[in-house]
Parts: structure tokens; sequence; C-alpha cells
């Protein structure tokens, strides 16, 4: 897990937590160890909450905007989450590999695009084909 940012106009990850994962298989076969601790079998899902619910408590005015891949991104990690934090986690996926995350939240955490006076809000962009 990171923090998406952008530095001198290039994006950026900042890691921020991780987990291991071991198949149940593997932990069945052998007794799993980091230092003292023996490794219990969490599915991915229980761990990605697990991290996403340590950041929330840190950042407790703030929405969260999860950004992940499209194996994380439905309901196995939405409700838990939904379910240990609220309503101010969302969840973004299914990105194109060439997607750019620019745009900013407002205050009250949405994400809008917005324009000067009188301006009209860009058109989708018609397909070429």
């Amino acid at each position: 897990m990171g923090l998406l940012n952008s530095i001198r106009g290039r994006g950026c990850c900042l890691p921020l937590a991780f987990r291991f994962y071991f198949l149940k298989k593997t932990l069945a076969q052998a007794t799993v160890r980091m230092g003292a601790e023996e490794i219990a079998f969490r599915t991915k899902f229980e761990q990605a909450v697990e991290m996403f619910v340590e950041l929330a408590q840190a950042f407790t005015q703030h929405p969260l905007v999860i950004v992940t891949g499209s194996w994380f991104g439905n309901n196995g990690l939405l409700k838990p989450l939904r379910a240990a934090i609220g309503d101010r986690v969302h969840l973004l996926w299914r990105l194109r590999g060439n997607a750019v995350l620019s745009a900013q939240l407002d205050a009250q955490g949405a994400n809008r695009y917005r324009h000067g006076a009188g301006e009209k809000r860009a058109s989708r962009p018609e397909s070429a084909g």
C-alpha cells in the first residue's frame, strides 16, 4: 500500500505498509514464523482491509480514495472497508495502464473537475471509430 503523490510533475508512490501473503497449503505444510510469531493464514482481502483500517485511523477527517487493480476492485474489499471505516472510503479500480490520476478532491471529498466562471465542462472525447 502506498500514497500516490506528484513530485515535480511526476507521479510517485510512497510505500506506507505491506504484508507477506502465504498460500494456505504452504502454512498447512510447515510452520512459518516472523521472529517469534507464527504466521496464521489470512486472505489477501483480509490483509488489505487491515492495512487500510490502520491508515484510516491516521486520517480520520479525510475521505480515503483507494486505487486498486481489477482483482481487488469488488465488494470483497469494499464491503469490509465500509463496515470498518464507513462511507468516507471510496474505491477506484479498472484503470487503464496509462491512466493519469491528477484531479484533486474538493472540501467535501468529492472528485469534481472545476471550471472558471462561464466555462463549459469538457465533453467526453468522441471515439475515433
